[in-house]
């Protein structure tokens, strides 16, 4: 006879370490942080302390028989089931989605199947893990004045090869768990001499649209950059994805900071986005930048008093990056949660 221990019958999970949460809650002492005027965007600091992945959700039977799978679903029904085999009577899985009821069980190899139980994970800023690389989050959940944005479409996050080697168990994560179709790469030059890339080994494409960070990208020469990135992300055909540059601080953060407001994020929303960079390898990312600063009123100098945050980024994109208001509406229609 098989005994589900953990999680408990309809239990509500929160996956934030205590370090995400603790720098998540403490919100007076972010605004305190000095400005970190000492990296460059292009050439940026490893602090060396990894604290950007979650907590798995941790699975514990009793059972006569050794091992088993955990087996996941949606629906009572166990349609579309997810597998997690063990050797021991424990299991430890990443990267769910939040917000939502999972039903699960317990079956040994001898096909004996446990009772059903159900859990749900708590909304929360979703940081996912991917073996070998860094600073991996998902950009959906966060409130808009028409509903979340959705889950499990843009994943951001640290580059793949070169500073950092994302490992063949990472590059089954992308694939195979999450799923992602699009590996879009915001890197510039430093991947001039690259002829190889780790996601297409297992089938994601790759898809290069060169940014800079900040303020830099409102110059007439990057124009083009920020129209490019735009119209790639218009396409729902190449989601699930995953963008990064270097570090998935800096530009992909400013593109992901242009997306979010777009999408009708709050500024304080936003703003914790970009911060949680900090609990990366990639040292501290502060809203006290200069660089941030300057992006973000330039941001704010369009439209007028009484215009949103979205409502100025839309003005933005259209009147100073020329993009067409029927590529942003797309993007919007891809990010609203359905009712």
């Amino acid at each position: 006879m098989i005994k589900l221990i953990a999680p408990g019958d309809g239990e509500m999970l929160n996956l934030l370490t205590e370090i995400q949460a603790a720098f998540i809650a403490d919100e007076e002492g972010r605004k305190k942080i000095s400005g970190g005027e000492k990296f460059h965007w292009n050439e940026i600091l490893e602090s060396g302390e990894e604290r950007s992945i979650p907590r798995p959700v941790h699975f514990v039977w009793q059972s006569d028989v050794p091992g088993g799978t955990v087996q996941l679903s949606l629906d009572d029904c166990f349609t579309n089931v997810r597998e997690y085999r063990s050797d021991s009577l424990e299991a430890d899985v990443y990267n769910l989605l939040y917000g939502v009821k999972y039903f699960w069980r317990v079956v040994t190899y001898l096909g004996e199947a446990s009772p059903v139980r159900t859990f749900s994970i708590d909304i929360t800023p979703r940081f996912i893990y991917v073996d070998g690389t860094t600073n991996v989050r998902d950009i959906g959940l966060w409130k808009t004045p028409n509903g979340r944005v959705k889950q499990g479409l843009f994943y951001r996050g640290s580059e793949l090869n070169r500073h950092v080697e994302v490992t063949e168990k990472g590059l089954k994560t992308l694939s195979e768990e999450l799923c992602v179709k699009t590996d879009l790469d915001l890197r510039g030059m430093e991947i001039d001499n690259m002829t190889e890339f780790p996601c297409s080994s297992v089938g994601i494409d790759w898809v290069h649209a060169p940014v800079v960070a900040y303020a830099h990208l409102y110059r007439d020469l990057f124009i083009p950059c920020v129209v490019k990135f735009f119209e790639i992300i218009s396409d729902k055909s190449i989601y699930p994805l995953y963008a990064h540059c270097w570090g998935g601080c800096d530009r992909a953060g400013s593109m992901c900071l242009f997306l979010e407001a777009l999408l009708g994020v709050d500024m304080k929303d936003i703003i914790l986005d970009y911060e949680l960079s900090s609990l990366s390898i990639w040292n501290i990312r502060t809203r006290n930048y200069s660089e941030f600063i300057e992006f973000t009123d330039r941001l704010l100098s369009f439209g007028g008093e009484g215009d949103s945050l979205a409502d100025k980024t839309r003005i933005c994109l259209t009147k100073h990056f020329g993009i067409r208001e029927s590529v942003l509406d797309d993007i919007c229609d891809i990010f609203r949660e359905k009712a």
